[in-house]
């Protein structure tokens, strides 16, 4: 064989295997519906205390005011 021939071969192979995935990356899949009940208490948000993750962020949220009124 010559180089060209390998070079044709190998280019058709390629073209042939990202054809093969092209089409299967646009093939259709099944739909699924997925439904999760969600219960009212899972909904309500939670105290504005719980928010700030470390006491040293309540002393600074609670200066802050004080600071931007003078």
């Amino acid at each position: 064989m010559d180089r060209r021939r390998v070079r044709r071969i190998l280019g058709l192979l390629i073209l042939l295997i990202s054809l093969i995935i092209l089409i299967w990356g646009l093939w259709p899949f099944a739909v699924q519906v997925r439904s999760l009940p969600v219960s009212p208490t899972e909904m309500q948000l939670p105290a504005s205390g719980s928010l700030l993750p470390y006491p040293a962020w309540t002393a600074f949220a609670v200066c802050l005011p004080e600071r931007l009124n003078g």
